[in-house]
């Protein structure tokens, strides 16, 4: 038999994100990684029991995505970045338009080939929308 679900939405966390985006479920870990843009806030969801780890990055933070050895890719303001574990210190590996200062990461997640597709967000008024791509471990980028 087919297990049925409610259409009645049910509120898990009451975050009170300022603007919370990019949901990433990670299986291994159980956890749903989310970011929350203009307070530089990634939280880890453990829907099993209800309870949401914050860690502050100390920046604009516009998407995270799970690696395949473990940690997480984030797109920052200043550029791409590693966070190994929600203990650790973030580590930037590049920044792809350091000439534009206003702009941030908005979107990505890694594909199956283990790359991380990205697109960057222009803050102001003749800002770029680009495309980046984070073509491996050692961060380098190309797009």
């Amino acid at each position: 038999m087919a297990e049925s679900f409610s259409s009645v939405p049910e509120l898990v966390l009451d975050a009170r994100a300022d603007l919370g985006e990019g949901p990433a479920w990670e299986p291994r870990s159980g956890l749903l990684y989310w970011v929350d843009i203009r307070t530089g806030h990634l939280h880890a969801f453990n829907p099993a029991d209800g309870s949401d780890r914050r860690v502050e990055v100390g920046e604009s933070l516009g998407c995270a995505a799970p690696r395949r050895t473990g940690g997480l890719v984030l797109g920052l303001r200043s550029g791409l970045a590693v966070l190994d574990s929600m203990d650790a210190k973030v580590r930037v590996l590049a920044n792809p338009e350091p000439q534009l200062p206003g702009n941030r990461f908005n979107d990505g997640k890694c594909d199956p080939a283990g790359r991380f597709p990205g697109r960057q967000h222009g803050q102001c008024r003749g800002g770029s929308d680009r495309f980046a791509l984070l073509a491996g471990p050692d961060g380098s980028i190309k797009g």
